[in-house]
């Protein structure tokens, strides 16, 4: 029976606290038992990630993995070779990684010295690395079942094991918010409806747009508080002249990348996700469930093992802005079907997606990869 912690290297793909995989990593590294786990985080850059990191005590390096590609062998293996060193000096046990370059990076040097690797993924999208990576890697946390898909080849065979995304439900609650942020508006609006998500076309904003515009003419009046970052100027556009078209201009409100996403989704009436792909476990629709919102979101990724479906939300075809309308329809006529689908969808939460569970989960998996219960490579210890 190991007693010395576990000390555990991660990478981050990104610098910033903007995206839910960063949260994610930061909630899963912060909860861990401090005196079974001891983490250090890399991180391409300085950033938001890192300073949150430090301020709850969690060691941080920044290292900037280039991309791999021909012509640049050398780079590449000084890469590998610092990440080898680190791994050596710092005397690590188990290395977890989040995307695809630097799982390239850090499981070949995890190799040189048998030090096993987990890969954890957080998108559906396929790699065309995916095969070779998976080689390099003990084990796959996947954020949800439905991202199965994206591995049914041999070199992932027993490897795969879905733990899906926790939400804070202490800072996600209802009514844990005391008032709405400022500059968000209802504008006379009866219903507001909330959708959190980088404002780009795989996102689907302009089909939740042009479902606002079939619904102007409802029995409520209702108003879009679109809440994420302008990733593509050209797409913002194109959903403002559909709101433009279908004459609900007024009813829309981009607010581009907001920090306290908890107090926007907490002065929604419901929240939608109208995604077309590229979607593994949305930390939002959780989010939105703890703080007993009902959802209405598209049939991506893991949605469907989030929502249960007609009793904490809907769950409609990618695209169909037609089917969009109808249960949105249907959540803003009723009032009380709102506060019943909120209630259950708060328990759900509670019962399912905690960051307590999460974290144990994985602390679960680290444990059994040391005791020798993985599919890659041995331990140097």
């Amino acid at each position: 029976m190991r007693s010395e912690p576990i000390r555990v290297l991660y990478f981050s793909s990104f610098a910033n606290f903007r995206y839910g995989g960063q949260r994610s990593l930061y909630h899963l590294v912060c909860n861990l038992g401090r005196t079974a786990f001891i983490p250090h985080v890399i991180v391409p850059a300085e950033g938001e990630l890192a300073e949150r990191l430090r301020a709850r005590g969690v060691a941080v390096s920044p290292l900037d993995l280039p991309k791999a590609e021909p012509g640049r062998a050398l780079v590449c293996g000084r890469a590998v070779r610092r990440i080898h060193s680190i791994l050596r000096e710092g005397d690590f046990d188990l290395v977890h990684t989040d995307g695809p370059r630097n799982t390239l990076y850090a499981g070949l040097a995890a190799s040189l010295e048998g030090i096993p690797l987990v890969w954890h993924i957080r998108s559906s999208d396929r790699d065309r690395y995916d095969r070779l990576l998976c080689r390099l890697c003990s084990r796959l946390i996947l954020v949800a079942d439905a991202l199965r898909e994206r591995f049914d080849f041999a070199a992932a065979r027993g490897k795969c094991l879905t733990i899906h995304n926790g939400v804070d439900l202490e800072e996600f609650r209802p009514h844990g918010v005391p008032s709405p942020p400022a500059g968000l508006e209802r504008r006379g609006a009866e219903v507001v409806l909330a959708c959190a998500a980088r404002v780009e076309p795989q996102k689907g904003q302009d089909r939740l747009v042009e479902a606002l515009g079939r619904l102007g003419k409802g029995r409520r009046t209702l108003g879009l508080l679109l809440c994420g970052e302008i990733a593509d100027e050209g797409y913002r556009w194109r959903c403002e002249e559909t709101a433009r078209r279908h004459g609900v201009a007024d009813r829309v409100q981009f607010l581009g990348h907001r920090p306290d996403i908890a107090g926007v989704l907490s002065a929604a009436d419901l929240v939608v996700l109208p995604s077309l792909s590229g979607e593994a476990f949305p930390r939002v629709v959780i989010e939105a469930m703890a703080l007993g919102k009902p959802v209405v979101a598209t049939d991506v990724g893991g949605t469907r093992e989030a929502i249960d479906e007609g009793v904490t939300g809907y769950i409609v075809p990618p695209g169909d802005s037609g089917a969009l309308a109808e249960r949105i329809e249907r959540l803003a006529a009723s009032d009380a079907l709102r506060a019943s689908m909120g209630k259950t969808a708060r328990h759900r939460a509670e019962k399912f997606f905690s960051i307590e569970a999460n974290v144990r989960t994985t602390e679960k998996l680290y444990r059994e990869m040391m005791n020798g219960d993985r599919a890659g490579y041995g331990h140097r210890k």
